[in-house]
């Protein structure tokens, strides 16, 4: 036994104190089979806890079976009712050591989990075991991060950065937030769906690759962009195209211009052939 420093209280060597247990109310309930897949965005799962429901006959789902049961009141009334009865109980996720994550395992039918309940309350929570990966299919996992200094109740687009990693959308986002004084927000957006990838900021920029109709594209909040689309380029500003160089060649078959007036290019030589 040892003294608590500061206390002078005794030690056993499991933590206790004079040996009175200081145990959580949370605990490990059981091991647990998921029997149905997750549904998108909910964080409540369908589970067979298999250490104190060890007997289960037929084929693990979360389908419910009513049973008429009867019998007599204190009063000595008779009495019948419709019992449901299930191999499975509800779970809600428990993200323990995942607190940034803000989406539950997209889980299916078959995983393993850990089953943990809060004293005797009729409600339960799980975590995953192991990586099932070989029944894992599609998945949606958003992390989140505060991104201001303000106290406030829930994470929301407006007040944090986030990634998102869908394989039901097919796309990748990662977006920052002005929450802390920012003076831009950005978003990035692979989306592999529709064969595009996406830089845009709160100021109106935009940078795009189109790989489906092969376009290349660069646009800023004024209205001035430059576009590549196939065998086509298309530089487009309401002001002013300067081009410094130390030599050019334009091979072409016509050229046609179309402009007020027009500025010399600011180079020692232009070959045209």
């Amino acid at each position: 036994m040892e003294k608590h420093p500061a206390q002078g209280q005794t030690l056993d060597p499991f933590g206790l104190r004079n040996g009175d247990p200081q145990i959580s109310k949370l605990r490990f309930y059981s091991i647990g089979i998921v029997a149905a897949n997750k549904r998108l965005k909910s964080k409540e799962i369908e589970v067979h806890p298999t250490e104190e429901l060890p007997m289960m006959d037929g084929e693990l789902d979360d389908q419910r079976e009513t049973h008429q049961a009867a019998g007599e009141d204190s009063s000595g009334q008779s009495y019948q009712s419709n019992v449901k009865m299930a191999n499975s109980i509800k779970a809600t996720w428990l993200p323990f050591g995942s607190s940034q994550r803000i989406t539950a395992p997209d889980v299916r039918r078959g995983e393993s989990v850990m089953i943990y309940q809060f004293g005797d309350a009729d409600k339960y929570y799980w975590v995953t075991l192991k990586q099932d990966n070989h029944l894992r299919r599609l998945e949606t996992v958003i992390w989140a991060f505060s991104a201001t200094k303000q106290e406030i109740s829930q994470l929301s687009a407006e007040n944090s950065y986030f990634l998102e990693v869908s394989t039901h959308t097919k796309t990748v986002t990662f977006h920052t937030s002005q929450a802390d004084g920012e003076p831009f927000g950005y978003d990035i957006q692979i989306n592999a769906k529709e064969g595009r990838i996406e830089i845009r900021d709160t100021a109106g920029n935009l940078i795009l690759m189109d790989s489906r109709n092969t376009q290349l594209r660069m646009e800023n909040s004024v209205g001035a962009f430059l576009d590549i689309t196939k065998q086509i380029a298309t530089l487009t500003t309401a002001d002013k195209i300067t081009l410094n160089t130390q030599s050019m060649v334009l091979n072409n078959t016509t050229t046609t211009v179309n402009a007020s007036s027009v500025v010399r290019f600011n180079t020692p030589f232009i070959d045209a052939p």
